[in-house]
């Protein structure tokens, strides 16, 4: 009876540490992110996405996200925010907008840019049969 007992009680355990695990991983908006490639997040629509601001001594910003999904989905879209630092918090300086009927979507853009400090937030969607998921993350801060 001990045995089972605590057969039972692993297995309970193990099911609410994974529980714990992929709640962390499906945390839809982090403060900061560095060019990480998310694979297999426990969500339903996106199967994974890449978000990165690079900006060259000579202030061109170079945006990039990309985002896929599982096959069935009837469309994927992405919203890049270019956001500024400045003394009331984040300010949208630039916005970008790309959708495609198919799961699989990049998005690259330049922009010249300030003095300042920078960073993108981009929210992905994908829909399927009239319903949406939608993921959202910020890049880490990119300095000029």
């Amino acid at each position: 009876m001990n045995r089972k007992l605590l057969t039972i009680a692993f297995a309970l355990l193990v099911t609410i540490t994974s529980l714990q695990v992929s709640y962390a991983d499906c945390s839809l908006e982090k403060e900061t992110q560095e060019n990480i490639m998310n694979f297999g997040q426990r969500m339903e629509y996106i199967h994974s996405n890449f978000v990165d601001l690079n900006i060259n001594s000579n202030g061109l910003a170079k945006i990039s996200a990309k985002v896929y999904a599982y096959d069935d989905v009837d469309s994927v879209q992405i919203i890049a925010k270019l956001q500024k630092y400045s003394g009331n918090g984040w300010e949208t300086i630039k916005k970008y907008k790309k959708k495609i009927y198919s799961s699989r979507l990049d998005l690259f853009e330049k922009y010249n840019v300030s003095k300042g400090t920078y960073r993108i937030k981009v929210t992905f969607k994908a829909s399927k049969n009239g319903n949406h998921e939608y993921l959202k993350v910020i890049s880490s801060t990119q300095g000029y």
